[in-house]
This record gives structure tokens, sequence and C-alpha cells, in this order.
């Protein structure tokens, strides 16, 4: 039987990011526990709010690097900028064998870099293993392999973590470095790739498109961060709060699978645009049970204020899989659309994913930044005004492109 080289790509990807991001959150989530648990052995004042400043120089360093990461793309080669970009996390999560303030910071920064090219170069690469047949199963792939890492978050308190991580990180670096790569390459110049990305910005399809983008940002931290803290927030759960917070993880990456499933309805709905829109009910879903189930001032705190209905684990964790479907669906919709538009130049394929996580990016740390201000009909209401212009955006982007190819037809 003939291996078919560019699914084994994709697969192998999926799996590699699958390690990587099982070793990277489990960092993430336990950077301000380890680095208070180390000033107190230490003797040393209390490491307050370090872990929480690290992630924003994540944001930051991550947003900034986007613009740098197409041409690291085109000096290095996909594969080898993937190598790079994980090599980042894993020295990222490395830093907390001896965690140090000044060490995270650096390899906060250092993660950014690598987050932007590795992002970068993963879209690019799926992309080159694509075609327009089969680019929806192999992003959907993609994500279902990459997002099973929330299945992983049960082993985090393992007393051997340190060493599970390091061992996700070497196993990462040596699947990148045995990645098959495809013979097609683009000679281009370093300053002529960096200038497309002002180039695409001007294109009215690629200024639709950072629209929903954003909405992944405010998305992806809508669920991560404040969807869970607003539960360990509410008193009404009991001695169980915290519990939740780690069982929402596992229902989100739940979702995140079954959405990668559900966008295979792309064989029976011709259309990428079509698709999104089993996101957005999803979306409205998700955000209207979010209101009437947690309390409103739980962003902010411990809360008992009253709710609509009475808060409970089953409501909670259903949220927390629809939240799952919206960003698989929106972030592989989002994927595929891209490599359909800018597929003709491969070098755009890089700046438009480049452009596309800048904007998450971006709005993903705004987002952060005012969680613990706002309190939760606030925020609601601006994930669903930004859900509406996503779609209407992307549904305007995919109309253009649509226009686009008739009008090569007919010349």
């Amino acid at each position: 039987m003939r291996l078919n080289v560019n699914l084994f790509n994709v697969i192998l990807t999926g799996v590699s990011f699958l390690f990587l991001f099982t070793a990277f959150q489990s960092a993430s989530l336990a950077s301000q526990n380890v680095l208070e648990a180390a000033a107190r052995e230490g003797g040393g004042p209390a490491a307050v709010g370090i872990g929480y400043i690290s992630l924003a120089l994540v944001y930051a360093s991550f947003a900034t690097c986007n613009w740098f990461a197409p041409v690291v793309l085109m000096l290095l080669g996909h594969k080898y900028t993937m190598f790079a970009g994980a090599l980042c996390y894993v020295l990222f999560v490395a830093s907390f064998f001896e965690p140090h303030a000044w060490s995270l910071y650096l390899a906060s920064l250092l993660n950014g870099l690598g987050a932007a090219i590795l992002w970068t170069a993963q879209g690019a690469f799926i992309t080159m293993c694509s075609d327009e047949s089969n680019s929806n199963l192999h992003f959907s792939i993609f994500w279902a392999l990459f997002q099973m890492w929330n299945q992983d978050q049960r082993f985090l308190e393992c007393p051997h973590s340190c060493y599970m991580v390091t061992r996700h990180g070497v196993c990462i670096l040596m699947e990148f470095v045995a990645c098959q790569t495809s013979p097609r390459d683009y000679m281009s110049t370093c300053c002529h790739t960096f200038g497309r990305s002002f180039v695409l910005l001007r294109s009215k399809i690629m200024l639709a498109m950072l629209v929903p983008s954003g909405f992944t940002g405010l998305c992806a931290t809508f669920q991560s961060s404040l969807f869970a803290t607003c539960i360990g927030h509410t008193k009404a759960f009991g001695q169980n709060a915290k519990a939740y917070i780690g069982l929402t993880g596992v229902f989100i990456g739940m979702g995140e699978i079954c959405g990668s499933l559900l966008v295979q309805l792309r064989r029976w709905i011709p259309s990428t645009g079509l698709l999104t829109i089993i996101g957005y009910p999803c979306a409205l879903l998700s955000a209207f049970l979010c209101l009437t189930l947690l309390p409103t001032d739980s962003p902010m705190g411990d809360s008992e204020r009253k709710t609509y209905f009475t808060p409970n684990a089953p409501g909670c964790m259903f949220v927390a899989l629809l939240f799952g479907i919206v960003e698989s669906v929106w972030n592989t919709q989002i994927s595929v659309h891209l490599s359909t538009v800018f597929s003709a130049h491969e070098p755009d394929v890089a700046v438009s994913f480049s452009l596309f996580r800048c904007v998450q990016s971006i709005m993903a740390a705004v987002t952060f930044s005012y969680c613990n201000a706002l309190e939760l009909q606030w925020h609601v209401l601006l994930f669903v005004i930004w859900a509406t212009a996503g779609l209407a955006c992307f549904f305007y982007a995919h109309r253009a492109h649509l226009r686009n190819i008739h009008r090569t037809r007919l010349s």
C-alpha cells in the first residue's frame, strides 16, 4: 500500500503539537504556583503575579514577532522553522527546573518568538501538503490531534510531571526532524517577503479576515481563562469549585475534537463560508448559558450573587463543550479559507497565517488585560458582538473570493 506522504506529514505534525502543548500548558498552568513555592523555599519575597506577567510577555512577543515570521520561514523552510519554534517552547518549559523571575521573563519572550514562527510554519506547511479537495480534512485532522492535550490535564499533578514535560519536549524535536518535506520550494528575498505583509493588509479579503481572527483570540481567552475563573469564584459550587476548573479543560478538549469532526460536513456543504454558521449559534448559546449559570460579578472575585439558573456542573461542562466546538470550527475554517485564497502564491500563505496569528494574539492579550475589570454581562456582550462581526466579515471575504474566481474564469 502506497504511503500518502502529505497525510503522514499532517498526522505527524498534529501528534507533535499534541506532545509539545501538553508540556507547555502544564508549565503555564502551574507557573504562578511553582514560582510562589520556589520563593517560599528560598525564603525570598513572594512572587506576586510573576506567572501572569510571564504569560503577558508571551502574548506581546508573539504579536510582535509574527511580522517577521514569514522571513524566518523563507530562510529556514517549513521543517526547520517548526523545529526552531518547538525548541523555544522546550526552553520555556526547561526554565521551571530552576525557577527565577528573570529567567522566566527571558524564556517567555523567547517563547513568543517560537510561537510566531511555529504557527506560521504550521499553517503554511499543511497548506503545502493540501489542495482544495482535502485542505478541510487536513486542517481538521491536525486540530483534532492537537487539541487532545486537554485530555492529558488529569496527569499534570503527577509527581514526575517535570520529567514528563522534558520527555515530551525531546520527543517533539525528534518528530520534527523526522518530518518529510515536499520538494517544492519558493525562492524570494527577505525584504520582499516582509513587504508582502503590508501588501496583503491592503487587500479587502485579508482585512475582512482579520475580524474573525480577532474573535478567535477573544474566544481563546474567554474559554481558557475567564470561564474557568468564573467557575472557581462561584461559591454555589462549594468545595468542588476548584476541581471543576480542571474538568472544564477536558470538556473543552472534547468540544475541540467534536468541532473538528463537524467540519467534515463539508462533504455535503459545498461552501466553506456556510460551515462557520455551525460555530455561530454555538457561540451564542454558550454565551447565553454562561450568563445564566454564573454570577455576573464572578470574573472579579468570589461571588454568592444569585443567578438565573442554579449553577450546576453538567450545565457548565456543556458550556465548555460548546466553547471547544466554537474555537475548533472557527480556527479550522479560517485556516482553510486562507490556504485556499492565497495558495496560488506560496509566500502569501505564510504571510496570511502570520497576520491571522498576530491579530489573534493581540486580541487575546487585550481581552486578558481586562478580564477581572468587567462584569460577566459585558464580557458576554463583547463576545456576541465580535462573533456577529466575525461571521459577517467571513462571509464578505468568502463572497469576494468567489467573485474573484468568477472574474478569472470569464477573462
